[in-house]
């Protein structure tokens, strides 16, 4: 029990002096070039602006395929088909229109 307390008294002490004076440590920038600033003046001119086109929201329809398992009965036994019958589904989605002027 001894050697357990001396262990953890000792665990103790190193753990506080091992960060005594963390808070007067400087962290490590590293070496880094100052960035340049280029205090120039840009002057755009624009001659020709394109139109923009629109984006609309609208229901669009959508082809899908469903099999469909149709059961045919005989006297004794039973066959099943499968068939694939077209479906249309409508979906909400984006349109691009070009704006033309």
């Amino acid at each position: 029990m001894k050697i357990l307390a001396r262990g953890l008294i000792l665990l103790f002490i190193i753990s506080m002096t091992s960060n005594a004076y963390a808070q007067n440590w400087i962290a490590y920038q590293g070496y880094y070039e100052q960035p340049v600033i280029n205090n120039h003046q840009v002057y755009v001119q624009s001659y020709f602006t394109a139109p923009q086109p629109l984006l609309i929201y609208q229901w669009v329809p959508y082809q899908t395929q469903q099999n469909i398992i149709v059961e045919q009965r005989c006297f004794l036994h039973k066959t099943y088909k499968i068939v694939t019958v077209p479906q249309t589904q409508w979906i909400y989605q984006p349109i691009i229109i070009p704006n033309i002027r």
